[in-house]
């Protein structure tokens, strides 16, 4: 009797795993529609698909408004910290992280 329950609801979570996965495709698909109507070449960079050039592309915005290469790491919040106060100097450097996590974890 409890072999029938665990069937049933393993069977529906198959289900629910098959259900997600063709939403996922289906976004997929219509995130690299929107990704098309941009002149972008993000994607042609190896290892970059459509999807998540467009997430880079939507977290950067138009590259222009950073005036300087450094603005855009810090803006990614890959830049390092470094540790100071009074006369000591930390000789550890680590990425700041205060950018945005979307972009970072694109990147």
């Amino acid at each position: 009797m409890g072999s029938d329950a665990l069937t049933f609801e393993l069977r529906q979570l198959v289900a629910q795993i098959d259900f997600l996965e063709s939403q996922l495709a289906e976004l997929g698909e219509q995130i690299s529609r929107l990704y098309d109507q941009f002149a972008c070449p993000l994607h042609t960079i190896p290892g970059i698909g459509k999807v998540l050039a467009a997430v880079i592309l939507s977290e950067i915005g138009d590259i222009h408004r950073f005036a300087a290469p450094e603005k855009l790491v810090a803006f990614t919040g890959m830049d390092p910290s470094l540790k100071q106060s009074g006369e000591f100097t930390g000789t550890q450097s680590h990425m700041s992280k205060l950018g945005s996590p979307y972009l970072r974890q694109a990147i």
